[in-house]
């Protein structure tokens, strides 16, 4: 089909094409029970990134999924994050997690409340970070997963900054007091 302005054809079939985006995949770690799961090499590649959560679970009994990042990929809390943190919770309604807020926070940051540590529970969700290579402004987060404890179904969100402007080049992820079991997934989005 063309489109067509004063008997003048501006666009036929295949003329022009729209790109809202690609996700890339660039890395991918399973894990059946590591202290860390690190991902380095973040550039300006990508505008965005996104990390996926697929059935992420503490080795055992409960704990709180957490990130912490680096400006090279060795040198770890050592950058200020503000975030805030609610959740959703099946059956208590929303609950305000102040104490999982942070406030120029240079350790880990919350990611879930409380998740459960056998193979019938977990977490999965997603994390988006914007510009993390710019070297003017802050780096953006965002967060949501569902996870499950014990009876109860928890839907988290956190959001916030890094408080840097030095390029952020790696990400790591634990859960508190307990090795990590499950699959991070790395991507970043062109074009966006």
């Amino acid at each position: 089909m063309a489109i067509i302005s004063n008997a003048t054809t501006i666009a036929d079939n295949g003329a022009f094409s729209v790109n809202l985006g690609s996700l890339i995949l660039i890395s991918e770690q399973t894990t059946t029970g590591a202290g860390t799961v690190t991902f380095t090499g973040l550039s300006s590649a990508y505008p965005i990134y996104k990390f996926e959560f697929l059935n992420c679970r503490p080795s055992s009994s409960y704990g709180d999924l957490m990130f912490d990042c680096s400006t090279n990929g060795s040198t770890w809390n050592n950058q200020n994050k503000t975030t805030s943190f609610f959740s959703a919770i099946n059956p208590h309604g929303i609950e305000y997690g102040a104490g999982s807020d942070a406030a120029q926070v240079s350790g880990r940051i919350n990611l879930t409340d409380n998740t459960g540590g056998d193979s019938q529970k977990g977490a999965s969700g997603r994390m988006f970070v914007f510009s993390p290579s710019s070297t003017t402004f802050v780096k953006h987060i965002s967060a949501n997963l569902n996870s499950f404890e014990n009876s109860t179904c928890i839907n988290t969100f956190t959001s916030g900054y890094i408080n840097s402007t030095s390029a952020i080049t790696a990400f790591r992820f634990s859960f508190r007091d307990h090795n990590l079991v499950g699959t991070i997934k790395l991507y970043g989005i062109k074009d966006s």
